[in-house]
């Protein structure tokens, strides 16, 4: 790795860890901007010029590969489609992410959609501001996640603490990945390139939890003859790239 001299920073850090940014970085000129504001876009275009370094609170633009020192780029999110420029293929400039920082959250939020479609908490609330107790008779047949089977597609790091949490309800775990392999808090791996079929998995599902990176193998992944495979009273929970 050549030596780094200069960095621009325009992610968010506290000042405590500035200072311990700029001790891991030492002896390189550390510069940070604030990625918002009045004037935030020309501060930064400013900044990054002869930046051999950036750490960037979004996506990689032209103001920043105006820098033709430009080394490495870090982005502090975990997807990188939009960074992915012709440029920084031709320059060799490297491109890294903060893949999987925000995994216990995410995971988190995808426990927290699938409690709240199991017991339909938007009707819950309605009821509640009509001053209704007994909502209807199908809310009372409703059943809990308690050993229902949910599908895990995508085994990184939010895939994998997903099924690390869904177990605590004593669920089954079901796994779609590139390819089948062992792994904590899951009962059966399906691999893509073994030549699995996910249907079959989605067929089996309570709940389907998409923990994907968004490429050419995932783009996609779900359409109507997915959907058809699915049984009528399973979720889907989308955790993954929009695309």
């Amino acid at each position: 790795m050549p030596e780094i001299k200069n960095v621009l920073v325009t992610a968010y850090i506290k000042p405590e860890n500035q200072k311990k940014l700029e001790q891991a970085l030492a002896p390189a000129n550390v510069t940070f901007c604030v990625p918002y504001g009045p004037g935030a876009k020309e501060k930064i275009a400013q900044a990054a010029k002869g930046k051999d370094v950036c750490i960037l609170n979004g996506d990689l633009d032209d103001s920043i590969l105006a820098s033709e020192e430009l080394k490495w780029v870090h982005c502090c999110r975990a997807g990188v489609e939009k960074s992915t420029k012709p440029e920084v293929f031709e320059r060799g400039i490297i491109l890294t992410s903060s893949s999987g920082r925000s995994a216990p959250a995410l995971a988190e939020h995808a426990l927290m959609f699938m409690l709240s479609l199991t017991y339909d908490l938007p009707m819950l609330t309605r009821a509640q501001k009509e001053h209704k107790w007994a909502v209807s008779r199908e809310y009372s047949e409703k059943t809990g996640m308690y050993r229902k089977t949910v599908g895990v597609i995508g085994l990184g790091k939010t895939g994998s603490e997903v099924a690390r949490l869904v177990k605590s309800f004593d669920m089954k775990v079901l796994a779609w990945d590139r390819r089948r392999k062992e792994a904590q808090n899951v009962d059966q791996v399906y691999g893509a390139e073994n030549g699995d079929n996910l249907n079959e998995l989605l067929a089996q599902c309570d709940y389907v939890v998409l923990s994907l990176e968004l490429n050419d193998q995932t783009f996609h992944i779900i359409d109507a003859a997915q959907l058809a495979a699915m049984k009528k009273t399973a979720f889907l929970v989308n955790m993954g790239r929009g695309g």
